[in-house]
C-alpha cells in the first residue's frame, strides 16, 4: 500500500483593509483628506494676505528716513523736496533708479547714487557740480553749473559765493539764459576764467548779441548761438590775441571774421 505525502499548503499573508470591501468609504476618505488640505491652504493664504494688508496699512511700509551725503552748496531739505513725489509711496515699490534720474536733472548735482537701507530708509550720495556763472533775472538769482543746469537759488550765503563767478545781466528770458549756459560750458577754461560779466545787448541787426566783459577790461562781442563755435580754442586763442593786440579793447565776431577796435 503506497503512502501519499501530504502537500503543505503555503498560506500567503493577506493584509486586511477596512475600505477594501467598500469603495465608497475609500472615496469619502479621499474627499475628506482633500478638503482638509484645501482648508489648510486657505488658512495659510488668509494669514499671508492678512500680514500683507497689515504691513501696507502701517507706517512701516513707507520710507522711514532719507540720508543725504556729500553736500557742499546744496541743502539736504532742498534735495528731499525735489524728490518728494518719488519718495512718497511704499518703500518696497520705490525705484532708486527713478530717484537718481530725477536728481541728475537738478542743478549742482553731477553724480548721485541712491540705495535702500535695511531699516527701510534711503541713502543718497551726491557729487556736486561746480557753479560756473550766475544770472540776475527779474530780481531773482539763478545759478549755472558745469553741466549747464540753470536753477533759481535763494540762499544768501550761497549767492555770496556765486559772486566770484561771471555774472549774467540784462537777459530778457530764461530761455536765452539756458541757451547761453549750453554754449558757455563748451568754452576753454582759460577763457571762462577770465570773464567778469556777460551782458545781453541786442542790436537791430543782431537781436541776440552777447557782450563779454573780461577781467582786463577788454570786450568780446558775439552772437548767442555762435559762442561755442567762434570762441573755441581753435578759432580764438584768447591768450595769443591778448598778447598780439594788447592795445585793442573790443573784439567783435561776425561769422568767421573778427573786427578789432583799439582803445580810445
Amino acid at each position: 500500500m503506497s503512502k501519499h505525502k501530504r502537500r503543505k499548503t503555503r498560506i500567503s499573508a493577506v493584509h486586511y483593509n477596512e475600505y477594501d470591501d467598500d469603495p465608497r468609504k475609500q472615496y469619502l476618505a479621499e474627499v475628506k483628506a482633500k478638503k482638509a488640505r484645501r482648508r489648510r491652504h486657505l488658512l495659510i493664504s488668509c494669514i499671508i494676505i492678512g500680514l500683507i494688508v497689515v504691513y501696507f496699512v502701517s507706517p512701516v511700509s513707507k520710507i522711514q528716513s532719507i540720508q543725504v551725503k556729500g553736500l557742499v552748496n546744496l541743502k539736504a531739505d532742498e534735495v528731499k523736496a525735489s524728490i518728494q513725489k518719488e519718495t512718497s509711496g511704499y518703500y518696497l515699490f520705490t525705484s532708486t533708479k527713478n530717484i537718481e534720474n530725477k536728481l541728475k536733472k537738478h542743478a549742482l548735482i553731477k553724480k548721485c547714487h541712491v540705495s535702500k537701507t535695511i531699516a527701510g530708509g534711503l541713502r543718497i550720495e551726491i557729487q556736486e557740480a561746480k557753479p560756473v556763472a550766475y544770472a540776475i533775472f527779474q530780481n531773482k538769482t539763478y545759478v549755472i553749473d558745469e553741466l549747464a543746469h540753470v536753477e533759481e537759488v535763494s540762499d544768501v550765503n550761497f549767492i555770496k559765493k556765486l559772486e566770484s563767478t561771471p555774472r549774467l545781466m540784462s537777459f530778457d528770458s530764461l530761455e536765452h539764459i539756458q541757451t547761453f549756459a549750453d554754449q558757455y560750458i563748451q568754452l576753454p577754461y582759460i577763457l571762462r576764467n577770465s570773464i567778469s560779466d556777460v551782458i545781453f545787448s541786442p542790436k537791430a541787426a543782431d537781436p541776440t548779441s552777447i557782450r563779454f566783459v573780461m577781467d582786463n577790461g577788454k570786450q568780446l562781442i558775439v552772437r548767442l548761438n555762435d559762442i561755442s563755435k567762434v570762441l573755441s580754442q581753435k578759432k580764438f586763442d584768447y591768450e595769443a590775441y591778448m598778447t598780439e593786440y594788447s592795445d585793442a579793447c573790443i573784439f567783435s565776431f561776425e561769422g568767421d571774421s573778427i573786427y578789432i577796435t583799439n582803445c580810445q
